[in-house]
């Protein structure tokens, strides 16, 4: 009745944020800075940031890591769920992209416990890769904490601008190099 109702107008909210929308606060302009206002913490000045790959590595996967590497990001990938937790619970990663089938497990189970070991203010973007299979892994990818779903093949650029997008929501980025809009924003 009327708390099914509540509850799918919830999720319907969470789904036009992040397919439609973006999250809270961004503009045509682009998203508040922590130095503007915006939530999360803090990056130490020259701290580059850093991006955990989770699951199997096909050849679109290697070349995004290439070219967050290029961005000056520094990349680490694991081949499971437990790896990533592992590196993850080492250093802690400013963003995870994670496959949906882990050989161990899920990106959603990834998630879920990335989630339950800092405050929401500390927890990492978190982004998912799966098969073209329709609207529930979707579903299920928001319902486990995911900013973002993308289909397999995916395409680099938008994968990639989605991930500054949410990564400067939190935080300051350093200028892309060559980027001369981004750098008259500063």
């Amino acid at each position: 009745g009327q708390e099914d109702l509540r509850q799918w107008s919830s999720l319907l909210s969470g789904l036009r944020e992040v397919f439609v929308e973006g999250p809270p606060g961004a503009t045509a302009e682009g998203p508040p800075c922590a130095a503007e206002g915006g939530h999360g913490r803090p990056r130490p000045s020259g701290t580059p940031v850093r991006v955990l790959m989770a699951g199997e590595v096909w050849e679109s996967e290697t070349e995004l890591a290439e070219r967050l590497r290029r961005e000056g990001m520094a990349v680490e990938v694991a081949r499971s769920l437990s790896e990533a937790l592992d590196m993850h619970q080492r250093e802690a990663s400013d963003a995870i992209i994670a496959d949906a089938c882990l050989p161990d497990g899920t990106g959603c189970q990834l998630f879920e416990q990335v989630r339950g070991l800092a405050p929401q203010s500390a927890r990492p973007i978190l982004l998912m890769v799966g098969s073209p299979s329709g609207l529930l892994d979707k579903i299920e990818a928001i319902h486990c904490g995911a900013d973002g779903y993308f289909e397999r093949p995916f395409d680099l650029g938008t994968l990639i601008r989605r991930l500054r997008h949410l990564l400067e929501s939190r935080h300051p980025l350093p200028p892309r190099r060559g980027d001369e809009r981004h750098q008259r924003r500063r």
